[in-house]
């Protein structure tokens, strides 16, 4: 019996063919191996290269059309190319089936080996890059060593055993963090003269620490930072706060932002006295001109200063502390009663109807709560046709995961509509982009684009 595989597939030749009637796919084997008996010798007769495993089951594709049969065949071949190509011409030779005349010609001979040597190469690339991503380089694997080996010299601090590093309690200045994970973190930038307090709960250690010692509260880069430096430096006696960059917690720090952040600290008093920038806004006093006499042209002065350019007051008479109003006493623990004028109101939140935006009643009502929740988040919602929501990505995402995110009819997002958003937005069939402004950008077809801020 022949057999119908091969170990190894050489080459693969394709032909086409038509015969004169209607025949079946065994005529046409029979047809190809008997007009070729005796052809080519007897070491190149298809029976003996068929038993012989040299070539393999030739595959017939075929269907009638107007009285004829028409189709492809594949021969798989493991002998070298002349063979091969000496084959292939004697499959062409085949000019009649059963009563019928056909044709048949090759249309090529296909390396397989080639198809096969591109889908290593492209697999192997892919290894490749996965193994060079998780390889560390030496100077990562060097700092993560030293990086633990520094947090190993975690120790307890007083009597509720604070998280705390080696030199906490023998130096003059110490840094309060928020929790275990940020001291880890300073202690693995070799920074040692930390304590951590458990969360939002102020202990009492740290109250009765910040009697002897000068305290710098280092908190998270959001609203939850500021509020728990506030809280300290009611309780306690803090001389300075720093803050994470925006956005960002101590504990993803890494060397280099935990220095500049300390090196930004400012004083406990000016952070009282100023930090509000979500709920309050300056509104500065309008500034006084009076025009020059004659006519003069040259422009406008600022009351309160002479024409000659010197301040006042510079040299013939220092005023003294009554001259600028009473003294502000800083060490204060509540600024709330100190009766000063500080310029600062109290700014409402605003209500869905009175966003502003340039979008209809019906689409301010729709997309205007979602705007809210995601106002100064840098976040983009994806949702449905029913509004709700399918996922919630970063900004900087948002372009990558509309081009894979399925049945989305609206994208809401903290940011600007761009053109590259409005173009990706047609192409996944997307009804509405709504964000805070809008770029220069042409009018969509497709995509209506609304900004609400």
């Amino acid at each position: 019996m022949a057999k119908t595989y091969l170990n190894t597939v050489k080459y693969e030749i394709k032909a086409k063919f038509e015969i004169q009637g209607i025949v079946d796919k065994h005529d046409i084997i029979g047809a190809i191996f008997g007009q070729s008996e005796g052809l080519l010798g007897e070491d190149m007769d298809l029976k003996e290269l068929q038993q012989s495993g040299k070539i393999g089951r030739i595959e017939v594709n075929s269907e009638i059309q107007m009285g004829k049969t028409v189709g492809t065949l594949i021969a798989p071949s493991s002998m070298d190319t002349v063979k091969t190509s000496m084959l292939a011409a004697s499959i062409e030779s085949v000019d009649k089936v059963g009563p019928y005349e056909s044709k048949f010609e090759i249309e090529k001979i296909e390396d397989s080996r080639a198809t096969k040597r591109t889908a290593l190469a492209e697999r192997a690339k892919q290894l490749l890059q996965k193994l060079t991503e998780e390889m560390p380089q030496s100077h990562e694997l060097a700092q993560e060593i030293v990086g633990e080996k520094r947090a190993a010299g975690l120790v307890e601090f007083g009597k509720e055993k604070l998280p705390a590093g080696p030199e906490a309690e023998a130096s003059e200045e110490i840094i309060v963090v928020e929790g275990r994970a940020d001291v880890l973190n300073l202690l693995k930038s070799n920074v040692k003269n930390v304590i951590g307090m458990n969360g939002a709960k102020i202990s009492q250690d740290i109250v009765d620490l910040s009697k002897s010692k000068r305290i710098t509260v280092f908190v998270d880069g959001d609203r939850g930072g500021d509020m728990i430096a506030r809280q300290l430096i009611q309780t306690a006696n803090i001389e300075f706060v720093a803050k994470a960059p925006d956005g960002k917690e101590v504990e993803e720090l890494v060397r280099k932002e935990i220095l500049l952040s300390l090196s930004r600290k400012i004083p406990a008093a000016m952070f009282s006295f100023n930090r509000e920038p979500e709920n309050r806004e300056f509104t500065p006093r309008p500034r006084r001109f009076e025009r020059r006499p004659f006519g003069n042209t040259r422009g406008r002065r600022e009351l309160g200063r002479p024409s000659g350019g010197r301040r006042p007051f510079r040299d013939n008479h220092r005023p003294r502390n009554n001259d600028y109003g009473p003294r502000m006493n800083f060490r204060e623990n509540n600024f709330e009663q100190n009766n000063f004028d500080h310029g600062f109101e109290p700014k409402p939140v605003p209500r869905i109807e009175d966003i502003r935006s340039e979008a209809s009643p019906e689409e301010t009502q729709k997309f205007g709560p979602i705007m809210q929740q995601l106002q100064n988040s840098l976040k983009a919602r994806f949702l449905d046709e029913q509004n709700n929501t399918i996922k919630e990505v970063s900004v900087r995402d948002m372009l990558k995961e509309m081009q894979e995110t399925q049945n989305s009819k609206a994208v809401v997002f903290d940011g600007i509509v761009t053109k590259r958003l409005v173009d990706a937005a047609e192409q996944k069939n997307i009804n509405y982009l709504v964000g805070v402004k809008k770029g220069r950008i042409e009018n969509s077809e497709k995509v209506k684009v609304v900004t609400i801020c």
